[in-house]
């Protein structure tokens, strides 16, 4: 979120900046740093030989970093953020929940990861250059992503096990579950629709045409509910935006490949997820699925131990153990589990402190997404 925000507010007031000249836009230490990037979604083949493959990509980046300090320090001095200061408040929210934890262990692996996600976010700022932002890093994850949906597509279709959730015919790839895929795709589809609205080339329009195709299927196979919902309302959310584009002269061509999409994608929809979706309609009933009880039971639980901690929560990533401690999960006989709900793990993990600051950090992100739309349309860069 911060690099996206910090880089397109610097190319907007740079629209003209000259190429990189710095060492991380070599081809090695791009190839490190894209690589780690590109292998985010195949979680499952991350590990060869007990060897963890992003863990090898991040030490050659790392390498090149250390190997160039007199260029970090240069470079560290012009990459200030607002941000900045909020990441350092939430980390130190969170520090303090874990000091106070009930849930020690549990609450210092989980700082472990927020820690872990400040050096992906510090390092990913060092080495995107303004042509690896503009250019490099949208084509290496709509691959990746892509290519995950690709697979997910097949497994579903063909009947691979290798590439479905354990146990459930659901559409996975190589990701770490069938949700994860469909979230992977979602993010990628407004990337998508904006190349497929501005890109020059009609090749890449034709590209974005095909890729939006396939990540719907890829959504649709694995069987997400709230993919489903997320995917209904970013379409509708891009429609709206990208409204202006929809000249009389384009609008039969939009029209034509609108329905297309829809027409193919309703046929093609297979009968279980249809009958997946329609729990949606019976809420939290007894006549309900088990999933749709459970995760209503994830909020009770969660507002629970809340009003025990309101303050600090119980520590960073603590609500798979607050659940597994409570009444609820002996219920449904089952152990630690996620809240499926980053505003809730936030609130137990780091209290009212930890979520307010989370809210503020995506408010002004989204005003510098904002600040920065306005200044590349006001110099007519799309």
């Amino acid at each position: 979120m911060e690099n996206i925000s910090y880089y397109e507010d610097r190319q907007a007031y740079n629209p003209l900046a000259r190429k990189d000249s710095n060492p991380f836009a070599s081809f090695l230490p791009a190839f490190f740093f894209y690589g780690m990037i590109f292998y985010i979604p195949f979680f499952k083949w991350r590990q060869f030989g007990g060897v963890k493959m992003d863990w090898v990509l991040m030490g050659g980046v790392l390498f090149f970093i250390f190997a160039n300090l007199f260029y970090v320090r240069k470079k560290a001095a012009t990459l200030s953020s607002p941000l900045n200061i909020l990441f350092l408040l939430f980390f130190v929210v969170n520090i303090l929940a874990t000091l106070f934890t009930p849930y020690y262990t549990e609450a210092i692996a989980g700082l472990v990861t927020l820690v872990l996600a400040f050096v992906f976010i510090t390092v990913s700022n060092l080495m995107i250059t303004d042509r690896g932002y503009q250019v490099t890093l949208p084509v290496v994850v709509c691959l990746s992503i892509s290519l995950n949906a690709l697979l997910a597509v097949i497994g579903y279709y063909l009947g691979l096990g290798v590439f479905l959730e354990g146990g459930e015919e659901r559409g996975l790839g190589g990701t770490y579950t069938a949700n994860d895929a469909a979230y992977m795709c979602l993010f990628l589809l407004p990337l998508l629709v904006h190349g497929l609205a501005y890109a020059q080339s009609r090749f890449v329009k034709f590209s974005c045409f095909l890729l939006i195709l396939l990540n719907i299927f890829g959504v649709i196979t694995t069987h997400s509910r709230g993919g489903f919902l997320g995917m209904i309302l970013i379409l509708a959310f891009l429609a709206w935006r990208h409204r202006h584009f929809m000249t009389p002269k384009r609008f039969g061509v939009v029209f034509m490949l609108t329905c297309l999409v829809a027409v193919t994608v309703i046929a093609s929809v297979p009968q279980a997820y249809v009958d997946r979706l329609l729990t949606l309609k019976k809420g939290v009933s007894m006549e309900s699925d088990t999933a749709m009880q459970r995760r209503s039971r994830y909020i009770v639980v969660a507002f629970d131990s809340f009003k025990n901690n309101p303050i600090l929560g119980t520590g960073t990533d603590t609500f798979g153990t607050v659940w597994q401690y409570s009444k609820e999960a002996i219920k449904f006989k089952m152990s630690s589990r996620d809240a499926h709900n980053t505003y809730l793990e936030v609130l137990v993990g780091s209290g009212l402190l930890g979520l307010v600051l989370f809210f503020v950090i995506i408010v002004k992100s989204y005003r510098n997404f904002v600040h920065a739309e306005r200044i590349f349309a006001r110099i007519g860069n799309n």
